[in-house]
């Protein structure tokens, strides 16, 4: 129990300086470098779903035998003129 307990006092003492060096980036430079990381990566998820829906788009629209240069309104136009 002795070991967990020290494991547990370096821990937080590792948070506690964690957070006086983003203090002290945020006090040198006037950003909150934490807030950096997250818009990075909201970027990151972003550019990844959009890649996703791309490749999602041309599958479903090589599925449909239609090739993949019809997205967007013509797709749909097609979509519909289908149903009647």
């Amino acid at each position: 129990m002795e070991l967990l307990d020290s494991q547990k006092v370096l821990f937080h003492s590792q948070i506690d300086q964690l957070q006086d060096v983003v203090v002290a980036q945020c006090k040198l430079t006037g950003v909150n470098p934490l807030a950096q990381e997250m818009v990075g990566y909201c970027f990151y998820v972003f550019w990844y779903l959009k890649f996703v829906f791309y490749w999602g788009m041309v599958i479903w629209a090589k599925l449909r035998g239609t090739g993949h240069s019809d997205f967007g309104i013509n797709s749909l136009k097609g979509i519909e003129s289908s149903k009647n």
